[in-house]
């Protein structure tokens, strides 16, 4: 967890930017912004905007309500009550924390090292620009797997930026000309499947001692990829492994899918 000052200034300005320009003076609903969206959904026919508030969005990472009318209608109430209990900088605090990019990386500061090996609080405007644009869509963004879309998207929340007046045209023109160093995939973190479940659990805090046993995970993901490799011609494309323990249950190995950085359905965990 990272306060709202240890981060880049950028970060919440990208977010702000990106997803609610209106955030200082809405109340944690932005009729306005209701209104555009189902004006735009109307015109288009299907869903294209939703109109949310990063305030709304914080309810709905929290209290996780229904998709439905009844759900929008208790983010709404509840959105309007945190913002009567919470300032601004608490609500951003909040959402930058809990808002999703990808891989299981939670909060800026995990998606910060996984993506780029930077600690949060040192992002330029181009890598903040890049990140903000993943959690709308983790699996079709995400830099290590599409980096044309991840870059495209990262042009967007530049000039979305800079049309707010969050930037200058110098600034976004010396973003966009950053090089920008991704860490490798398979160097970002191992076991991933169950450090992603490990990390789900409400229960976990402080360090916590796991019985998985890293030099068996190694051989089974090992394992795994020749026999994927072998069976190709034959159609066979994911795999999934479980090692227990016999005497114990202890879990020494997991191994969700063939790839977990994959493009498609390397997340989805068959163990």
């Amino acid at each position: 967890w990272r306060p709202l000052a240890e981060v880049s200034p950028w970060i919440p300005k990208a977010f702000i930017a990106l997803e609610d320009r209106r955030f200082a003076a809405h109340p944690g609903v932005d009729w306005r912004g209701v209104a555009r969206a189902l004006r735009d959904n109307l015109r288009a026919g299907r869903v294209v905007a939703g109109g949310s508030t990063l305030t709304q969005q914080v309810v709905k990472l929290t209290l996780r309500p229904p998709r439905t009318l009844a759900g929008k209608l208790r983010e709404a109430l509840w959105a309007l009550r945190l913002e009567r209990a919470a300032s601004k900088e608490q609500i951003l605090e909040q959402y930058i924390n809990r808002v999703p990019f990808g891989h299981g990386a939670v909060g800026i500061e995990a998606a910060a090292r996984l993506y780029l090996d930077t600690p949060a609080d040192r992002l330029s405007l181009a890598q903040a620009a890049l990140l903000a644009g993943i959690p709308r869509a983790p699996s079709v963004l995400n830099p290590l797997t599409a980096p044309g879309r991840a870059r495209a998207r990262q042009r967007s929340v530049l000039r979305q930026m800079r049309a707010v007046g969050l930037v200058t045209a110098a600034q976004e023109a010396e973003a966009l000309a950053e090089q920008i160093r991704l860490v490798p995939p398979t160097r970002a973190f191992q076991a991933p499947h169950f450090t992603t479940w490990a990390l789900a659990q409400p229960d976990l805090r402080g360090t916590t001692h796991t019985t998985l046993d890293l030099d068996v995970q190694r051989a089974v993901e090992e394992a795994a990829d020749i026999t994927l490799r072998a069976l190709r011609d034959k159609r066979v494309g994911q795999a999934a492994v479980v090692v227990l323990h016999d005497a114990t249950g202890d879990v020494l190995a997991w191994l969700g899918s063939g790839d977990f950085f994959a493009d498609a359905a390397g997340q989805v965990d068959m163990v």
